[in-house]
């Protein structure tokens, strides 16, 4: 079977997860990843595959710390828009208006707490 320009999008699952990051001047980051998954449970050690470069991979290496948002259907619009190729200064969640909520365990998105 042939399959037409982006038909693989009926096939495989959309990225229902948008990974943030705070870079180290203090910068938020967001992308959608669609393969993110669980390694050793009992570790607690996870594995996503990541483009490179990204920011959200250079992120993760400088910083060590990342929040996996799992995200539903109604969000999914706003997912997708992060993967556009923002510059690095820009934060992607407020180019795509998505909220968070505060981190307790991780720097990531700790200074934002949605409404």
């Amino acid at each position: 079977m042939k399959l037409e320009l982006n038909d693989f999008q009926n096939l495989l699952p959309v990225p229902l997860t948008v990974i943030t990051t705070i870079d180290t001047d203090e910068i938020p980051n967001a992308a959608p990843y669609g393969c993110v998954m669980s390694v050793l449970k009992s570790l607690d050690i996870i594995a996503l595959a990541s483009a490179i470069p990204r920011d959200t991979l250079q992120n993760i290496r400088e910083t060590r710390e990342f929040v996996i948002n799992v995200m539903g259907e109604p969000s999914l619009q706003k997912t997708m828009q992060c993967a556009k190729d923002y510059a690095s200064e820009v934060n992607e969640l407020e180019e795509t208006d998505l909220s968070t909520i505060r981190s307790n365990l991780v720097k990531p998105l700790k200074e934002r707490e949605s409404d």
